[in-house]
């Protein structure tokens, strides 16, 4: 697929929100490998404004068990499921790596298929300043997303700063995520193959445009998904 790179002007869904608002809430309770940032974007807080409201001092240190009082959410999310561990922009293991200019994106490995058709609006980034675990493909309203693997759909819902989004686990330890998107077509449990219908393209959550938000990861490790699709 030729997709063109644009101007990076939006950094995507998965960053947090501005910050969380003091209206009704619940209790998160941490569990082994979260933390307050992996916490705070999965509920579409910041990080920052989570500690405030928590009285939780800087570093923002918390332990399993720890519980943790979310502004206006409406239910407990499973964090680790929602939120990548981690976030690497290595290229994939040498011997799935294919010569060529690095340097370009190119794709080292065809694991995967693109899951819409678009330009490609926000690239993936590792920066501590603005960080973003995919890549933003901008589309037409309505336009078809498909799976980009066979899998099995293991969350399907919607999020305050994802809005609508599937995440489908395949064979080798991966996931892939689609967020933003105006309907989802499948439900969790559900058997999928590469190709199959499963969003559409939308504006939910924070997009300011219609577009995918779409993410690889390995071992819960988010990826740049440019490293595993055909050019």
């Amino acid at each position: 697929m030729g997709l063109r790179l644009v101007t990076l002007f939006f950094t995507g869904a998965l960053l947090a929100a501005p910050g969380c608002a003091s209206g009704a809430g619940i209790t998160h309770r941490v569990r082994p490998g979260e933390n307050l940032y992996r916490i705070s974007k999965a509920y579409g807080c910041d990080h920052v404004a989570l500690a405030r409201a928590n009285r939780i001092p800087s570093p923002y240190a918390i332990k399993p068990g720890d519980r943790i009082y979310i502004p206006d959410a409406d239910r407990e999310l499973p964090v680790d499921l929602i939120t990548p561990s981690a976030v690497d922009s290595a290229p994939p293991k040498p011997d799935l790596v294919v010569r060529g200019p690095e340097a370009r994106g190119l794709a080292k490995s065809t694991r995967f298929t693109w899951p819409v058709r678009g330009k490609l609006m926000t690239a993936f980034a590792v920066s501590t300043q603005s960080p973003h675990d995919g890549i933003d493909i901008a589309s037409t309203p309505g336009a078809v997303v498909v799976a980009a693997d066979d899998g099995r759909v293991i969350f399907s819902d919607r999020l305050s700063s994802y809005g609508n989004v599937i995440i489908v686990e395949h064979l080798g330890s991966f996931t892939t995520v689609y967020a933003h998107n105006d309907r989802n077509l499948v439900r969790k449990g559900a058997r999928i193959k590469r190709g199959d219908r499963i969003a559409t393209v939308g504006t939910s959550g924070r997009a300011r445009a219609p577009h995918l938000h779409f993410e690889i990861r390995k071992d819960n490790v988010a990826r740049n998904p440019l490293y595993y699709l055909p050019r």
